[in-house]
């Protein structure tokens, strides 16, 4: 049964089957007990995803699909770096109290982002939740210029902005962006919906396109005109 899994996680996109020894990304643990599958995911750090328990193969198969789709668009987002950046730009999250650093949240939890850039320009602040949407934060509806016109600090939310960001379930994993360019980013043209909410979001069916037109936005721009910066968070229940 685990040789039949395996067959059909190595056709699921972007897979590619290895060794136990060699460099994973994740590893499959998992028995089948009384009729159902209880599978679990677990990477290099020993952090576990436990897949809902499936009665066969095809419904498991499709529980682990989206999962694994989630794991490879973060890991692309993540990627996303200029190795010749040509200012500094900083990321980090800050709790309700204003603390920094902290990368461990309760749902429920109020946390706003700090970005420092060292030259004037435009910043584009993206989110991939734990159930892998990918949300834009800065700009959004309340605040569509998202030009920064010089070199500090900069909030978001501040509390001038009239919004709040909480972490609402699923617990999980989730990553952040932020995005520095001397032009703006098409938004539109790389498959953004609207403002309709305070937040414009990417279907999940575009996520892929999207961050390959991200990518080829970044590339067009050249190495001299952008710079960007990455944490990774975690949301967790009492």
């Amino acid at each position: 049964q685990m040789e039949q899994l395996m067959e059909g996680i190595s056709r699921i996109e972007n897979v590619q089957l290895v060794s136990e020894e060699s460099f994973f990304d994740r590893l499959v643990r998992g028995k089948r007990e009384n009729g159902t599958y209880k599978i679990r995911l677990v990477n290099g750090l020993g952090d576990v995803e436990e897949i809902p328990p499936a009665s066969d193969l095809s419904q498991l198969l499709h529980k682990i699909r989206p999962l694994i789709t989630r794991v490879f668009l973060m890991k692309r987002l993540a990627g996303i770096q200029n190795p010749s950046p040509p200012f500094q730009i900083s990321l980090e999250a800050l709790d309700s109290k204003g603390k920094e650093g902290r990368r461990n949240f309760l749902l429920g939890e109020n946390v706003a982002f700090e970005v420092k850039v060292g030259r004037p320009c435009y910043l584009t602040l993206l989110a991939q939740d734990t159930e892998g949407t990918i949300h834009i934060l800065f700009p959004n509806r309340y605040h569509k210029d998202n030009h920064i016109s010089q070199a500090g600090e900069v909030i978001i939310p501040s509390r001038e902005m009239g919004f709040r960001l909480q972490f609402g379930p699923p617990a999980g994993k989730e990553l952040v962006k932020a995005i520095a360019t001397e032009r703006p980013l098409d938004l539109k043209a790389m498959g953004v919906e609207g403002f309709n909410q305070v937040f414009a979001r990417v279907r999940r069916s575009q996520m892929d396109i999207f961050v390959t037109r991200v990518e080829g936005a970044l590339t067009h721009h050249g190495e001299g005109q952008w710079s960007s910066a990455t944490i990774k968070l975690r949301s967790y229940k009492k």
